[in-house]
């Protein structure tokens, strides 16, 4: 974890800080055993367990790099459980009367030592891996393919911690999307068409989910995009969409340059009701609407479940194509772009 928040440092030095209390704090247990040891052991241990489940479950707002809620992978759920272990056992021996016996140096204290040594370089060689468990050494980028291992690499300025975030999105979307390839099928469970396949593309949007806390939710994603074609709507894309207390300034960095978020802010749509909300034209001139009423501009963020000349989070070209943050040009991600999308 401290390689891959290497550019976050002040989490950096918290996964450092907890690393080495742990490490130290197991082997003193065993051959120094105390109360006062067992009580820092279990309270230690519980608070970097619950610190692991939030940022699994919803994210850490206030801390810089943890914003975003990450999937569970081996080697972070399997640390967390060790630590809900070691939390378990010291409150285990804090509920019996007697004092915990040092371990006799002979039966496992010098092992246990010799484990905490050579855990030392592992968090060196650490800084070389993401939350994936994979190496971003430099590489040359790769063409976006979805039937291959996801590797957003080889793109300047994207820091480790962005690659990986942008690639475990990625990844979650490809294997959670494909549920709604049926549009009847997310019809049935809430998404309602915004009545605009007349531009090759047509999004169904749950109306409901844009003001929830669950952000970046494959399984529930807030928009839908299916490009139409002659045999049928296709399922291309998701589309996220942020609550309207974010803005383009505030919106969570996902990927760093490899991703970014836009708004549309000169769209009409009817009002919404039972049946949605549909677009009924662009504003004009003077940003009004001539039938219906402006759409709200909430950042959004599309991923791609197919190739994109543009990359896995092109946002669309052509009518109501959107707006990006002041001073950006719109991104076309070519290092993974594919002509074949």
């Amino acid at each position: 974890m401290i390689g891959a928040h290497a550019d976050h440092v002040t989490l950096a030095r918290l996964f450092l800080v907890c690393a080495l209390f742990q490490l130290g704090w197991g082997v003193a247990a065993l051959v120094r055993p105390g109360r006062a040891l067992l009580v820092a052991g279990a309270v230690g241990n519980l608070a970097a367990v619950a610190a692991w489940a939030t940022s699994r479950l919803t994210g850490i707002g206030f801390v810089d790099g943890l914003q975003v809620r990450e999937s569970p992978e081996f080697a972070d759920t399997a640390c967390a459980a060790l630590g809900l272990l070691a939390a378990l056992a010291a409150i285990v021996w804090l509920r019996r009367r007697r004092e915990p016996a040092p371990v006799r140096a002979a039966g496992f204290g010098l092992p246990a030592l010799a484990v905490g040594l050579l855990a030392v370089p592992g968090l060196a060689l650490g800084a070389n891996h993401t939350h994936a468990g994979h190496t971003h050494a430099a590489a040359v980028a790769q063409p976006y393919d979805p039937t291959r291992p996801v590797d957003l690499g080889g793109v300047p300025g994207v820091s480790p911690a962005e690659q990986a975030r942008a690639e475990d999105l990625v990844r979650r979307t490809l294997a959670d999307l494909p549920r709604f390839a049926d549009p009847a099928v997310a019809q049935a469970q809430g998404w309602q068409s915004i009545g605009d396949a007349l531009t090759g593309f047509e999004h169904y949007i749950k109306w409901s989910l844009i003001d929830d806390d669950d952000l970046l939710d494959p399984k529930a994603p807030e928009s839908l995009v299916y490009q139409v074609t002659p045999t049928g709507k296709k399922l291309v894309s998701a589309m996220y969409i942020l609550p309207p207390r974010y803005t383009l300034d505030t919106a969570p960095d996902v990927g760093g340059a490899l991703t970014q978020w836009h708004i549309h802010d000169n769209l009409c749509l009817t009002p919404l009701g039972a049946s949605g909300s549909r677009v009924v034209g662009l504003t004009r001139a003077d940003g009004t609407c001539l039938f219906g009423q402006k759409f709200v501009p909430a950042a959004m963020l599309h991923v791609w479940i197919g190739p994109n000349a543009c990359g896995p989070f092109a946002a669309l070209e052509g009518v109501g194509a959107g707006q990006v943050k002041a001073g950006q040009s719109r991104l076309c991600d070519t290092a993974h772009g594919s002509h074949t999308g």
